[in-house]
């Protein structure tokens, strides 16, 4: 009966300290999540984010995000967490490159954004900006500096912002060859020396005929074939028309894979900007085939020039006893 009794009275202690726990430890949570809803800084920060994504600070907007959506801002953290999400896919980027006069990239170039340095040296990498109207300045050693505007818009991905910088150029100018002579104008040609033949003495009894001979070789020129110019023009406007249906083709699918990161709710102007590269692409394919088919016929029905044709004469005038011969003949 003792032992009996000494289990309950451990039992009842047991329980009545678990009791005791349960609503400490319920009143610990319940403040917890009393100081989460009640944090200022929380709240104060998705509310100034919000202000500046609507004056188009996207940069700034993003970084009060980051601060509410720890998971310490309780209610407020899912809110902020949704509104970063969906403004990382609205922060348009930028690809800023240099080149010389030549086209030669010049990477050793600062830029500058609205005034305010962007980068001390170009690497090829884009960068995030706030869209709007912005002016950017290319510097480098030794040039003017080279100011370029553009339109930014929201959502748009890897916009390339190109300068063209005066470098000049470091190499020796090339020094030019002497004039040469001009050569002496060539001599006549010989003029061509004929022979006369030998007249053999005729017979005592007959007198020595008389006669000449002409002989004349006319060359025909061949009749003119039709022109090759056309053709070889329609040949280059057709292989022309080819590479660039393919690099429109090339190009309306590398923009179209950039937006599967934003499909369905991707900007129109972006939409409608791979619709003309594909529309480009249709054009230029027409045009080179309809020039490449043109250009095949016009080969194929150019006449071929006729062979050359040769004239003679002959005409020959003769002396005998019964009186005087004349001959006259032609080959054609």
């Amino acid at each position: 009966m003792k032992a009996l009794n000494h289990r309950t009275v451990v039992a009842a202690l047991a329980a009545a300290l678990l009791l005791l726990a349960a609503p400490a430890e319920g009143k610990t949570r319940r403040k917890k999540s009393a100081r989460a809803r009640s944090n200022p800084a929380c709240a104060t920060a998705y509310k100034d984010a919000s202000m500046l994504e609507l004056d188009d600070q996207l940069l700034a907007a993003r970084t009060k995000l980051q601060l509410c959506a720890r998971p310490s801002c309780g209610a407020v953290q899912r809110r902020c967490a949704g509104k970063l999400l969906r403004l990382e896919a609205e922060i348009p980027t930028i690809v800023p490159a240099a080149s010389d006069d030549a086209g030669r990239p010049v990477p050793e170039t600062s830029v500058r954004i609205d005034g305010k340095p962007l980068l001390s040296r170009i690497d090829g990498r884009s960068l995030g900006i706030d869209p709007g109207q912005h002016e950017f300045t290319f510097e480098t050693a030794g040039t003017p500096p080279a100011s370029v505007k553009a339109e930014i818009l929201r959502g748009r991905r890897n916009q390339a912002i190109a300068a063209v910088l005066h470098v000049p150029d470091a190499t020796p100018p090339r020094e030019e060859p002497p004039p040469r002579a001009a050569p002496a104008p060539p001599l006549p040609p010989p003029a061509p020396v004929v022979q006369q033949p030998v007249a053999t003495p005729p017979p005592p009894d007959d007198p020595p005929p008389v006669s000449r001979a002409l002989r004349t070789r006319v060359p025909h020129e061949p009749a003119s074939s039709s022109s090759s110019v056309a053709p070889t023009l329609l040949t280059v406007v057709g292989v022309a028309g080819l590479a660039g249906g393919a690099a429109f083709t090339y190009w309306g699918r590398k923009d179209n894979e950039q937006l599967a990161g934003c499909t369905p709710n991707c900007p129109a102007e972006t939409v409608h900007h791979i619709r003309m590269l594909y529309l480009g692409a249709d054009m230029s394919f027409a045009v080179g085939g309809l020039a490449l088919g043109t250009a095949a016929l016009l080969w194929l029905t150019s006449p071929s020039p006729q062979k050359e044709r040769v004239a003679s004469s002959h005409f020959g005038l003769g002396v005998s006893q019964g009186g005087a011969l004349a001959s006259y003949g032609g080959a054609f």
